[in-house]
């Protein structure tokens, strides 16, 4: 193993964590790998975070705190950052905690495998999370699948910051030019940069890093701002799909991707007053610049909705359902196929799951002359 006598800046962004933080910058001070910088960020707090902060740094000569109007997560990092001299940097958030051994065993994982990132477990209300299925990943030899499964969300590692340590090289290159202004899941964007251009992540088994869930906290602000926040993450994804000649084949998996972290929050926001959205349309690229009537109301019909209008170049003119008056949406008014047959359209879409129903409605509509090439069904495929 290489030499573990090199220095670890740790960063720790704080707003407004006056109850939280003394348990947080204690935790960090008590690491057995005693060669670390604590670079703390405060973000503009109103409390008393930064007095605590302050006490904490007269104590120990390796913390230094910085004070920054507030700017938001994304730029306290980045201020962390520009100010670390380590080698590897980690972060912890200023409302939660780790064990002694965190950055010892992490640095052992990142240097044993010669990795850029390493990774470790959480704890989170009572239950841990470390369920790794290898010890190191080399990018270099897989890289798209991995890719491809960030987009299918069948990662087995979570894309938090916290969760590991990393070579300052990687944070230099990768993440100060994350736009501030994504304040939702640019832990998930800078993941998936990292996917892109990494070579090796190692991963450790133990689940040193405590997550504390609060009111208040960013994750848990369940309001329409969070989904516009999120979709600012998701744009600036697949900004990074479409520059990239290399991914230029996945544009549609990673339209897929969007669609679904957009119904997942906005299930999150309204606390599931709404139905939950389930299903996708398979080849939904073959609807581009077409007029679209959607057949079927129900619970597929409402996704397939929801998907369709993500497109700006996929009109829907009419949407339909035998059952019509049953229906009374705000975003689109739902009518009988006879008023939908008025309209020009290429083609109707059956968004029905039972196949049986949907051969009974083609079978309708091709008696009242509607031609069966412009009659689209799939097998729905369920999303979530």
């Amino acid at each position: 193993m290489k030499n573990m006598n090199v220095l670890i800046s740790i960063v720790v962004p704080v707003y407004n964590v006056e109850l939280y933080i003394d348990e947080c910058l204690k935790s960090i001070r008590n690491q057995t790998y005693k060669k670390i910088e604590i670079i703390v960020v405060d973000d503009g707090s109103s409390d008393m975070s930064l007095e605590k902060c302050n006490k904490h740094a007269s104590e120990d000569d390796r913390i230094v705190v910085i004070h920054q109007d507030n700017k938001g997560l994304c730029n306290a990092k980045k201020t962390g950052i520009k100010h670390a001299t380590g080698q590897y940097i980690g972060f912890v958030d200023g409302d939660d905690y780790i064990d002694d051994n965190m950055y010892e065993l992490l640095l052992a994982s990142i240097l044993n495998y010669d990795a850029d990132i390493a990774h470790c477990g959480f704890k989170k209300n009572s239950e841990n999370k470390s369920e790794f299925e290898t010890e190191v990943i080399d990018f270099e030899k897989n890289r798209k699948l991995f890719i491809r499964k960030f987009f299918e969300k069948k990662l087995f590692f979570n894309p938090g910051m916290p969760l590991k340590l990393y070579r300052q090289q990687v944070l230099l290159e990768l993440y100060l030019d994350i736009p501030d202004q994504i304040k939702v899941s640019e832990d998930t964007a800078f993941l998936f940069r990292c996917l892109n251009v990494v070579n090796r992540i190692s991963f450790i088994s133990e689940t040193p890093y405590y997550y504390r869930t609060r009111e208040g906290s960013l994750t848990n602000n369940n309001s329409a701002k969070t989904l516009i926040d999120k979709m600012k993450s998701c744009e600036y994804i697949r900004d990074m799909v479409i520059n990239s000649q290399e991914l230029s084949d996945m544009i549609e998996t990673c339209d897929r991707y969007i669609i679904s972290e957009t119904i997942r929050y906005t299930n999150i926001i309204t606390s599931n007053r709404i139905p939950m959205v389930e299903f996708r349309i398979k080849n939904i690229s073959e609807f581009r610049n077409r007029r679209i009537i959607l057949f079927g109301a129900g619970k597929v019909g409402r996704s397939y909705y929801m998907q369709l209008c993500m497109y700006k170049d996929i009109n829907v003119v009419a949407w339909v359902d035998t059952f019509y008056s049953n229906y009374d949406y705000d975003y689109m008014k739902v009518t009988g196929i006879e008023d939908a047959k008025k309209k020009d359209y290429d083609y109707i879409v059956i968004a029905i799951k039972n196949e049986r129903s949907a051969d009974e409605i083609r079978h309708n509509l091709l008696a009242i002359g509607i031609d069966d090439s412009k009659i689209y069904w799939e097998q729905p495929i369920t999303y979530i």
